[in-house]
């Protein structure tokens, strides 16, 4: 049972949406994956969530500390020594967040190698949480509308309101808007995030006065030492501390000072075997807990669950657990369920974790790691929105489809052609009047409509207006624009374009890594006018998914261009693109797009297919998305774009290597 090998992997996944504060924002949840090795097999696992605007850590630095320092100080240690462990990882001054982790997972690694539970090994008082769920920085309709969401979706009834805003009032409106829509039954309390200062928390708190908060979080610094304790005796709800208290002497001291009345324990910061000490020092002391969140991942939220079950005063408020609904991918084999306001604690020895290791593989960040890839496809599909004009960390926070508003308003801004009052007049009058008949046919209820109303508010906070448009809207306007032409049909762009890929010459391989899996394809045929004639110097521009359904500069992880090119046609019009088949993909079902699906019934999923952009000087260019026959999903396209004239019937290649297939287009020659 001793400690052979402690490793910390670096991976980034990012959330639907920036998280606001009024400490800071993340964009990215930019974590560390800890794992500890016992040298009878055993692996304990737990994440490390940095918070460089409260505690100073980052990835690199909780990587750093744990892989140079942590790991072989405590290499061939037992795992039940825990307070040896705890020494001399003490021996280092601050990086809780590092330290919590090693922590978790020794206890993960415990409980596996004794066929217990990590919850039953602490306590055992229960098998499930009730869940709070945290809203704010964003206009009072928007905050609204997630937390509608979170009770009719999740059956969350307990929801954490983060101000700090000012003017102060802009977080009164929101707290009371809440309240009005949610009812009396619904529980608040508000997070300060220390962005107050004492004078206009005590305001805040005032006004707020009739609202039935339950409890205000760190509404102002610890530095404030003096007007903390004032606070605490202006207010008549009680007063909980979190940033302030990362160490139990820091308890200690904002308690015995009158600085606080209650404390959040978050394991991500103090891990199990402080956050014990945490509990019965504010037991002895008579103190209320809550289970906070650091913007966990599922499996930060999981070792959350499991601390808060173990004990009869931690289990006692809703505990926050549900930040990990806003990102757009996680680790974890099996995701975790919220379901009438609970999440259950995993059952099994330690904290019953499996990775999902295709995933792990897909968004670490240490680039000396050979990426390996199971079996088994990802059924998920980060929205990763890259253009040129923005660095290489903003696409990644893109992913959240607030870039893909980005992309298009960029692209669309200096259009420079306007449409007339008229036919704005023409075309808008014709929508409304469509929609009006549809509610008038279905006989819409106010439910319904209020439901409605919800989700399009929804759509506009998760920036899923281009997805929505995209896979739904796009290929009639396609059909229309395009139904006069006589030569190669089209089909949309899709979200998952980007310019000036490397140019290649008429025979080519795409751009792909060593060992590439997959089958390969040589996608070949010629380019010519519709009179016939060859089009040398042609442009076929390629790009699609990998044979995972991943698109380069739109996941993370991925070479930047690859399966993308510009290949140029020879003198005959003629093209030879060797590449792998793609694989079919799922759309983005964790916004509101995949709401929408959830509730109609319906599949996220579009068939396996190459996109195209084919152009030649004096010609129109054809945008195409070439589908497989016989291909999963072909029928049943979530986006309604594949034509029987798009379908491609690849054939085994003469030396066994693959597939090949021969597709011409035909361009039309350029309006005048």
């Amino acid at each position: 049972m001793k400690i052979s090998r402690v490793e910390a992997i670096p991976y980034a996944i990012p959330y639907r949406k920036p998280l606001r504060f009024a400490s800071g924002e993340v964009a990215t949840a930019e974590h560390v994956l800890v794992r500890v090795h016992t040298d009878d097999g055993i692996v304990g696992t737990a994440d490390a969530p940095p918070r460089p605007f409260t505690y100073g850590e980052t990835q690199t630095s909780v990587r750093s500390i744990v892989a140079d320092s942590f790991g072989p100080a405590i290499v061939g240690t037992s795992i039940l020594d825990r307070e040896v462990v705890l020494a001399r990882l003490n021996r280092t001054v601050g990086n809780p967040v590092a330290k919590a982790a090693v922590d978790m997972a020794i206890w993960d690694a415990i409980g596996q190698t004794l066929g217990t539970s990590v919850t039953e090994l602490l306590g055992g008082w229960t098998d499930r949480m009730r869940v709070s769920h945290m809203v704010g920085f964003a206009p009072a309709a928007e905050m609204v509308a997630e937390a509608e969401r979170m009770r009719d979706e999740y059956g969350v009834t307990t929801f954490k309101v983060k101000v700090g805003r000012r003017p102060y009032r802009l977080d009164v409106d929101a707290c009371r808007a809440l309240r009005e829509a949610l009812g009396p039954d619904v529980e608040l309390y508000v997070d300060g995030n220390r962005g107050w200062t004492a004078s206009e928390s005590a305001r805040a708190l005032g006004e707020m006065a009739d609202l039935g908060l339950t409890f205000a979080e760190e509404l102002c610094p610890a530095d404030d030492v003096l007007g903390r304790r004032w606070l605490v005796q202006q207010a008549t709800i009680p007063m909980f501390a979190d940033e302030s208290v990362a160490r139990p002497g820091e308890v200690t001291r904002e308690l015995l000072s009158g600085a606080a009345t209650g404390i959040s324990i978050k394991t991500s910061r103090t891990g199990f075997t402080t956050s014990q000490r945490l509990v019965g020092l504010c037991e002895g002391l008579g103190v209320e807990v809550v289970i906070g969140n650091q913007i966990d991942s599922q499996l930060g939220s999981l070792c959350a669950a499991a601390f808060g079950a173990a004990y009869p005063l931690t289990a006692r408020r809703a505990a926050e657990l549900s930040n990990f609904l806003d990102m757009t991918d996680d680790l974890l084999a099996e995701p975790l369920v919220i379901e009438d306001g609970e999440l259950r604690v995993r059952q099994g020895p330690g904290l019953g974790i499996e990775i999902d290791e295709h995933k792990l593989a897909h968004y670490r960040q240490d680039g000396d790691h050979q990426t390996t890839r199971s079996t088994e496809r990802s059924t998920t599909m980060t929205q990763q929105l890259d253009h040129p004009e923005l660095a290489e960390q903003d696409a990644t926070a893109a992913a959240s489809g607030a870039n893909a508003t980005a992309v298009f308003r960029s692209k669309t801004a200096n259009a420079g052609s306007t449409i007339s009052k008229e036919r704005v007049d023409e075309v808008a009058t014709a929508a409304i009047r469509a929609l009006h008949e549809v509610i008038r046919e279905k006989q819409v209820t106010y439910e319904e409509y209020d439901h409605l109303k919800s989700w399009l508010i929804q759509v506009g906070m998760d920036g899923e207006w281009p997805l929505f448009l995209d896979v739904w809207l796009e290929h009639v306007v396609e059909e229309v624009a395009n139904s006069d032409r006589q030569g190669s049909k089209g089909t949309i762009e899709g979200p998952y374009y980007v310019p000036s890929s490397p140019e290649l010459p008429s025979v080519a391989t795409l751009p792909m890594r060593d060992d590439e899996p997959g089958t390969d394809l040589v996608f070949q045929g010629q380019v010519t006018s519709v009179d016939g004639t060859a089009l040398g110097g042609a442009v076929v521009d390629i790009w699609h998914a990998d044979d995972y359904g991943y698109y380069s500069q739109f996941a993370p992880g991925l070479p930047e261009w690859l399966f993308r090119g510009r290949v140029v046609t020879d003198a005959e019009g003629r093209f030879a693109i060797s590449t792998k088949q793609p694989a079919p993909y799922q759309i983005p079902t964790d916004g509101s797009c995949g709401r929408l699906i959830d509730a109609a019934g319906w599949h996220a999923w579009r068939p396996a297919h190459i996109h195209l952009k084919v152009s030649a000087a004096g010609h129109e260019t054809v945008t195409s998305q070439l589908y497989f026959e016989g291909g999963e999903y072909v029928e049943t396209d979530i986006a309604d774009a594949v034509k029987p004239e798009l379908m491609l019937a690849p054939t085994p290649r003469a030396d066994g290597q693959g597939n090949e297939v021969t597709y011409d287009f035909v361009l039309d020659p350029q309006r005048a």
